[in-house]
């Protein structure tokens, strides 16, 4: 269970919305979506910052494996989860291309914390849909018990000294014990 603040004014995706966004994914990737639930997508009106958090299949390490290699060797991890990611970044180039945006910086990994767990952090730039303003993206990847939890943050970056705080604030929000 997973419990997270979203600005009031904002506007949650309906369940409709999170449907064709899993069929939209599927499209560009050409694969089924490996998401079991998109809990929640939310964006301010007007447009300039985006809240995802999606449940996936966890494919990868548990959060004690995760937590103890950070713990033993973090650059060691860091390089091994590097070479995964430059894999990860051609197909991510490549659905960011049909979606009529472009990677504008190299994906780089680092370690996180999201409520006192270990988290692997992914950051990167995009241009923004239909030739926008670049945004800043970031993902953390959270192995939990039976899944892993997929946290995206982001923000145009014109737009960084209104939105940042906000994410920030939602990001410190998250509880993963709730009962």
């Amino acid at each position: 269970m997973l419990s997270i603040e979203i600005p009031r004014h904002w506007e949650a995706l309906d369940a409709a919305s999170r449907a064709n966004l899993a069929t939209l994914s599927e499209s560009i990737t050409g694969s089924p979506p490996t998401v079991a639930s998109l809990a929640v997508s939310a964006r301010p009106a007007p447009a300039g910052a985006i809240i995802r958090v999606t449940r996936l299949k966890n494919d990868g390490p548990t959060q004690r494996q995760l937590s103890d290699a950070a713990k033993a060797n973090p650059h060691s991890l860091l390089r091994d989860l590097a070479n995964e990611l430059q894999i990860e970044f051609a197909q991510m180039e490549d659905a960011s291309r049909k979606l009529g945006m472009e990677i504008l910086e190299k994906p780089r990994a680092s370690l996180a914390s999201i409520d006192g767990r270990t988290a692997l952090l992914i950051t990167y730039k995009r241009s923004g849909a239909a030739g926008g303003p670049p945004f800043f993206v970031r993902q953390f990847h959270v192995p939990l018990e039976t899944a892993k939890a997929l946290i995206t943050v982001s923000h145009r970056e014109t737009d960084a000294i209104l939105f940042k705080p906000i994410l920030e604030h939602v990001l410190q929000s998250i509880d993963f014990d709730i009962r």
